[in-house]
């Protein structure tokens, strides 16, 4: 499957059980190749935050819930400042998609929190945030229906 002029990306162990049946890869890479529609958006999503279960969703119906999966490959704390008993944090994640006919990509996301008085409360946040964001940004080059 070629997504949108983009490098094919495959793993090593491609093997014909794992293949989508070419029928399959056609509905997916036309599903693929459309704009989300708005019954996919919330007031949430158009302002920038949340949407990483719909993503997961849309995801799961279009590849099958056992068509795709998804690996955290690192998380680093960027920075951690404390001033007057505030915390604020700032975390990256890359995150690869693998299809499971080996295709795959990969992205980095971003989370912070900012001015938190408990430090391992603004970590979790910035953490979470990070690895959220990673997933829905690797998605979504997979096509303009997971924008």
């Amino acid at each position: 499957m070629v997504f949108n002029g983009d490098q094919q990306n495959r793993s090593n162990n491609n093997n014909n059980n794992n293949q989508f049946p070419h029928k399959e890869e056609k509905v997916i890479q036309a599903t693929l190749n459309k704009q989300v529609g708005p019954e996919f958006l919330s007031n949430r999503l158009r302002t920038g935050g949340g949407g990483k279960e719909v993503c997961i969703n849309i995801a799961n119906n279009l590849f099958g819930f056992n068509g795709w999966s998804h690996k955290i490959e690192n998380l680093t704390v960027d920075f951690v400042d404390c001033e007057a008993g505030n915390y604020s944090v700032g975390v990256s994640a890359t995150c690869k998609v693998i299809l499971k006919d080996g295709t795959f990509h990969m992205d980095v996301g971003y989370g912070s929190a900012d001015k938190m008085k408990n430090k391992s409360m603004a970590l979790e946040k910035a953490k979470k945030e990070a690895v959220a964001d990673a997933l829905k940004r690797t998605l979504r080059k997979f096509g303009n229906f997971l924008a």
